[in-house]
């Protein structure tokens, strides 16, 4: 999972797993899709997203 994580957050292209190389442009649409759900039930949550201070 860091390996991934480490991937996503420096826009690296590949990501290697178990010797393997994986493209992660590939998996972008799944990554966006759960980026996505994890944003709604954030709102749902707290309400608005506009009391919340943006995170980089």
């Amino acid at each position: 999972m860091a390996r991934v994580d480490r991937a996503l957050r420096d826009a690296t292209p590949t990501v290697k797993i178990t010797g393997r190389d994986y493209t992660m442009a590939d998996y972008m649409p799944a990554v966006k899709g759960v980026l996505h759900d994890a944003i709604e039930q954030m709102q749902k949550s707290v309400g608005s997203c506009a009391m919340l201070t943006r995170f980089s």
